[in-house]
């Protein structure tokens, strides 16, 4: 019996009209007593919308697409977790698509998600490359991306990631730390360059010698993000002369290089002190907590769902291109 309901026997049955159903589905306002009597109805027959049918009738899938470069960093579970949410309050589902770092990859995934008819696509990107930029451009829908660059002519927020890096190696020069080293994944992404630029900028600037012994670097690119620390472990014990402090890329590099020399039994920040980046619970709850990060998720989500809504709800000949920078901050915890 419950196969065959429609919106408007919902509607009879929670004695409320077709258009507050529609509403109560779609995230539009009703009275709190008219949506638990339409939610109520729906839990009862288990009544799901037929999509394909909605999306035909007013020429919006009501879906949007994620494209990431991979689930194992913590920074961008916070960030699609929050889109996601505010995606769904306002109506839409997410398809989440991973690309794993690669550009021949995530040119065939926003293919993919252009197969599925995206009423609008964001981009979390690493690097830019003409490629990208191209399929960006061309996209049938809205375009927005997050990353520590932008696309030309793609709307899109920036992570100001290079002002980022710099505060927190000038906050280790003021500390009273001359012998500085960095902790950075195996790619050459421009996020990766952007980050490692900017503390070795710095230390010009300072008058510090930049040990390029100590900017260590992964050998390799498909290791996942969760496992860098025990590689990276390895050539901070090899070396035979050893810096002061190792400003990492990230909360899980610092952690998990933390824990490797721990084992083997140096003492951390005691003889060598890390630093992070992205205030996650690993910076927070490790003892004693190192300094990091905190890279304003809040802010990046708002913008870019701010923007991606913006476009999608505008003809198509009248959407402009929208920018933001959002600046992070540095939670500094001392490092001894």
């Amino acid at each position: 019996m419950w196969l065959e309901m429609t919106i408007n026997d919902i509607a009879k049955m929670a004695g409320v009209s077709r258009m507050t159903v529609s509403r109560v589905l779609h995230g539009g306002y009703v009275s709190e007593a008219a949506r638990a009597r339409v939610e109520e109805v729906i839990g009862k027959t288990g009544y799901v919308p037929d999509v394909r049918a909605q999306a035909l009738r007013s020429g919006s899938s009501k879906l949007v697409g994620i494209l990431l470069p991979a689930l194992d960093s913590e920074v961008v579970r916070n960030i699609v977790e929050k889109l996601i949410e505010g995606m769904e309050r306002n109506g839409y589902q997410s398809i989440l698509l991973r690309y794993g770092g690669s550009i021949p990859r995530m040119l065939q995934q926003i293919q993919a998600l252009k197969g599925r008819g995206v009423d609008g696509m964001i981009l979390m990107i690493m690097t830019d490359t003409q490629e990208l930029v191209q399929a960006a451009t061309e996209f049938p829908a809205p375009v927005v991306t997050i990353g520590p660059c932008a696309l030309p002519g793609v709307s899109g927020v920036v992570h100001n990631d290079e002002a980022a890096f710099r505060q927190m190696t000038e906050q280790v020069v003021e500390a009273g730390y001359q012998r500085i080293g960095t902790l950075f994944p195996g790619d050459s992404s421009s996020m990766t360059q952007l980050r490692r630029k900017s503390v070795e900028q710095v230390l010009k600037e300072r008058g510090i010698p930049v040990c390029q012994e100590w900017m260590i670097q992964l050998d390799y690119e498909t290791l996942p993000h969760t496992e860098y620390g025990v590689p990276l472990g390895q050539q901070v014990l090899a070396l035979r002369d050893r810096p002061q402090v190792f400003i990492s890329a990230s909360d899980r590099i610092a952690f998990g290089v933390k824990q490797h020399l721990q084992a083997n039994g140096i003492q951390v920040p005691q003889e060598l002190a890390v630093t992070g980046a992205g205030n996650t619970e690993l910076a927070q709850l490790t003892q004693p907590p190192f300094p990091t990060i905190d890279m304003n998720i809040p802010q990046i989500v708002q913008l870019a769902q701010k923007y991606l809504l913006q476009q999608m709800q505008a003809p198509k000949g009248e959407r402009e291109m929208l920018r933001g920078c959002v600046e992070a901050t540095v939670v500094w915890r001392g490092l001894s």
